[in-house]
């Protein structure tokens, strides 16, 4: 009813709605049936919509620095920007649902309306991929986004889940919520390197890096090693890649072989590392100990302490000290 009511605020009368089989985390999705028969999507943001993407984009932030994370002020800004890159992605080429309307309810609510979304790749009853139809997705997906990487703009959440195929068994690319418009190089890097890893959770290894060298060319697809890693990866993607138990070692390895060049050293995405903590961890541990050994010295034990210095000794102490910076001073 509440879906219902949002939908006439907006201008848009349906003659069906129910609950869509894809139940994500943080928004409202339904499937709806328009009084002309066509299908339709909702999508409704709330407050917990906003909340949780505020808390995502600033954990990938601090944790990573891929700088493809950006945070939307308002649920309208949300809808808004939804709603704008699916028409930019659109009028690139991209195959997308058609946008209907975007915006907010009296109540505070927001919705962005679409055409009807894809159909999966993943079978929900033994969750298995359809592999005919699978097949072929790795050439139109490349050919799909060249338009979008031209133009600057990234999906920046290809996964089983939005990518499929839509009306026709065509090819369609859904939920451009998260894509970023003017993106740099690296960013473009890497989400063809997240394609060639959906790829090969399709058709396997060797088909998508055949898919990849005929659709980017060599030298682009040299430029994807870096990135054939975890840290690299939107979240859904990673789950992807764990539950098809996709070796992204062999993936990059195999990559480098065909290219015949020797490993690729990857790019260095977490700001947060194992041996960062542990560095923070020695300081505070030494400097505590420092203070707390130092905490009883005052002038007057520093001047008792001297009093019974052999110069002579300071001066050669003083002397010997200087030979390192010599050694350092060649060094540099």
């Amino acid at each position: 009813a509440e879906i219902e009511r949002v939908l006439a605020e907006l201008g848009v009368a349906v003659d069906e709605l129910e609950p869509a089989s894809l139940e994500p985390a943080g928004f409202v999705l339904m499937d709806a049936t328009a009084l002309d028969g066509s299908r339709l999507a909702v999508k409704v943001y709330g407050r917990d919509a906003w909340d949780g993407q505020f808390i995502n984009v600033l954990w990938r932030s601090l944790w990573y620095r891929d700088g493809r994370s950006r945070l939307l002020l308002t649920r309208l800004h949300q809808v808004e920007h939804e709603a704008l890159m699916t028409l930019l992605a659109q009028r690139a080429g991209a195959p997308v649902p058609d946008v209907v309307v975007a915006g907010r309810t009296v109540g505070g609510d927001a919705a962005v309306v679409t055409g009807a979304l894809t159909e999966s790749l993943v079978s929900d009853a033994d969750d298995r991929i359809d592999a005919e139809r699978a097949s072929a997705v790795p050439a139109e997906l490349w050919a799909a986004v060249d338009g979008i990487h031209r133009a600057g703009i990234i999906h920046g959440g290809l996964s089983l889940q939005t990518v499929g195929t839509g009306a026709e068994g065509r090819l369609q690319i859904d939920d451009w919520s998260v894509a970023v418009s003017a993106a740099p190089r690296e960013s473009i890097a890497a989400e063809q390197a997240e394609i060639l890893i959906l790829s090969a959770i399709l058709t396997g290894a060797d088909e998508a890096i055949a898919a990849a060298r005929t659709s980017i060319g060599d030298e682009a697809l040299l430029g994807t090693i870096p990135y054939i890693q975890k840290a690299a990866l939107h979240n859904q993607l990673r789950s992807d890649v764990d539950h098809h138990e996709l070796d992204l070692d062999a993936l990059r390895d195999a990559v480098a072989d065909v290219l015949e060049v020797d490993q690729v050293e990857l790019v260095e995405l977490r700001r947060v590392t194992l041996k960062s903590i542990a560095t923070v961890v020695i300081v505070a541990v030494a400097a505590t100990l420092l203070i707390s050994s130092l905490s009883e010295i005052g002038i007057a034990t520093i001047v008792d302490e001297l009093s019974t210095a052999v110069w002579g000794w300071v001066l050669i102490a003083l002397l010997v000290a200087q030979l390192a910076r010599v050694w350092s001073g060649i060094g540099t």
